[in-house]
C-alpha cells in the first residue's frame, strides 16, 4: 500500500517545483516590467511557500526518517479511517482505493508511517485483528 502514498508525495513534490517555477517567472515579469511592488511582495512570498514546502517533501523523500503512530480505528466513513491515537486526539486517514479499505476493520489495531517534516501519511500497516480478541 506504500506505493500509493508514496506517489502522492511524489506529485505533491512535482505540484511545489511546478508552482515555485511559475511564480519564479512571474516575479521576474513583473520586476522587469516595473509593476507595481504588492506584486514583486506577493509573488515573492509564494514563492518562497512553495519552494520551502518542496525542499521539506524532497527531504522526507530522500531521508525517510519518519514518525511511527499506532492507534486504533475508531470510525470509517466512506474511504475516509479515523484512528485513536494513544494520546486520545484522532487522525482521519484516506484510503487510496476502496479493494484496500476492505482490510480494515472498527477496532483494528493500525501502525501509521509519517514524515517527520510535513506531517504526510507514508504507509498504513496493521498491528492485530479485531477478529482475535
Amino acid at each position: 500500500m506504500m506505493k500509493k502514498y508514496e506517489r502522492s508525495l511524489k506529485s505533491q513534490l512535482l505540484f511545489s517545483i511546478i508552482s515555485s517555477l511559475l511564480c519564479a517567472i512571474q516575479l521576474i515579469i513583473n520586476f522587469l516590467d516595473h509593476r507595481p511592488k504588492i506584486f514583486i511582495i506577493t509573488f515573492s512570498s509564494v514563492l518562497v511557500i512553495f519552494a520551502v514546502l518542496a525542499i521539506l517533501i524532497s527531504l522526507d523523500l530522500i531521508l525517510k526518517d519518519a514518525l511511527i503512530v499506532k492507534g486504533k480505528i475508531a470510525k470509517i466513513d466512506g474511504r475516509t479511517i479515523s484512528v485513536l491515537k494513544a494520546n486520545g486526539k484522532i487522525r482521519k486517514v484516506r484510503i487510496p482505493t476502496d479493494t484496500e479499505l476492505e482490510l480494515y476493520k472498527m477496532d483494528q489495531e493500525l501502525e501509521l508511517i509519517i514524515s517527520r517534516r510535513t506531517g504526510i501519511l507514508n504507509e498504513i500497516n496493521t498491528l492485530g485483528n479485531p477478529d482475535n480478541h
